[in-house]
């Protein structure tokens, strides 16, 4: 089963699907939807109005389905997707995930992986929210990983990575994970192995920026969605 913001669908019924995209990206709004659903009408509104059109011409030209890949910390607004989603006819896939900045984790040095595992799995089987008497569930975990582009993943992101694998193994949920470097793609790899992860249920988002075919070739024989 696949979770949209209007209730769960079959595969059959995803059609033609637009795999990473954002709807609308506000750090400064994103603690208020995620922990308050303090949703405010007129940005609502105003987005609305604004991506109609967008909407209206992607739903002619075949697509059925969107994964809307910004996560709790990018300002993640389910009444806003679920009135695009049932305004046009078009699925939309919300997601879990991190739900501060880095810096919030890091901030605690003994920070355990295991709250955010708990958070992400409460989140599938409570809901992100309840929006118009339907239970939005998430139907992924979303990971921003290594985007400070410094050559290596911070210990942090590593913890959070695991978080994201214990969760996906209690809900079966998959993992969406942005990588922007070889290096880092091969020391997720090598975690996602050492938790004996099932690579396809990973995808490792932007590897089309990656330039180092080896790693591609890695990934790819490893199983997991590039």
């Amino acid at each position: 089963m696949i979770y949209t913001v209007t209730g769960p669908i079959k595969k059959e019924e995803l059609g033609v699907t637009l795999s990473h995209e954002h709807l609308a990206w506000d750090y400064r709004e994103s603690w208020k939807l995620y922990f308050y659903k303090m949703y405010d009408d007129e940005t609502i509104e105003m987005l609305f109005n604004l991506l109609s059109p967008v909407f209206k011409k992607i739903k002619k030209n075949g697509c059925r389905t969107i994964v809307e890949t910004s996560p709790p910390r990018g300002g993640q607004n389910l009444i806003l997707m679920q009135k695009l989603s049932r305004q046009f006819g078009i699925n939309i896939i919300p997601n879990t995930g991190m739900p501060f900045q880095r810096c919030i984790y890091e901030i605690h040095k003994s920070f355990n992986e295991k709250e955010l595992t708990k958070r992400w799995i409460q989140d599938f089987e409570n809901g992100l929210d309840n929006v118009d008497n339907i239970v939005i569930r998430p139907g992924y975990i979303k990971l921003l990983l290594g985007d400070e582009g410094n050559g290596s993943l911070p210990t942090v992101d590593k913890k959070i990575l695991k978080a994201a694998i214990e969760a996906s193994k209690a809900t079966g949920m998959p993992i969406h994970c942005h990588l922007l470097e070889a290096k880092m793609a091969e020391e997720a790899i090598d975690i996602l192995e050492r938790e004996s992860f099932n690579f396809s249920k990973f995808l490792w988002a932007h590897a089309g920026n990656e330039g180092n075919l080896k790693v591609i070739e890695k990934a790819f024989s490893k199983g997991m969605w590039l």
